[in-house]
C-alpha cells in the first residue's frame, strides 16, 4: 500500500499553501493569534483535509481536549518544511502591564 504522502503529494501542498495564507507571514505571537477568532476558526476548518490528505496515527490534532489545536495543526503540518522557533516576547499592555509569551517563527529548512 502506497503511502499518502506520495498519493496526496499534491493536495498535502495546496493545504499548506493554504495554511500559509491564513498564517500571512513567518512570525506570529501566541498572544495576538489567541486573540484572532477568524484565524484560528480558518486554520482549525483544515482539519476534514488534513484527514483525508495527511497520514494521521495518534495525532492530538484531533483531541476535543487540546488547548490550541490551530498551533497544533500550524506545528504538524509545516514541521518538515520549516523550522519552528519558539522564543520568550514580552509586550506591554495598554495599563503598562508587562508579560511574558511565547514568539513562534518559522523558517525555510
Amino acid at each position: 500500500m502506497r503511502e499518502k504522502s506520495k498519493i496526496y503529494e499534491k493536495e498535502q501542498n495546496e493545504v499548506r499553501e493554504r495554511l500559509l495564507k491564513i498564517i500571512n507571514e513567518n512570525t506570529f505571537i501566541l498572544y495576538e493569534f489567541d486573540n484572532d477568532i477568524e484565524k484560528k476558526e480558518q486554520i482549525e476548518s483544515l482539519l476534514p483535509d488534513i484527514k483525508k490528505f495527511f497520514s494521521i496515527n495518534n495525532s492530538k490534532l484531533f483531541n476535543k481536549n487540546i488547548k490550541r489545536c490551530w498551533l497544533s495543526i500550524i506545528k504538524y503540518l509545516l514541521k518538515n518544511q520549516y523550522s519552528i522557533i519558539t522564543t520568550d516576547y514580552r509586550i506591554n499592555n495598554i495599563r503598562t502591564k508587562r508579560f511574558f509569551i511565547k514568539k513562534n517563527e518559522f523558517n525555510l529548512s
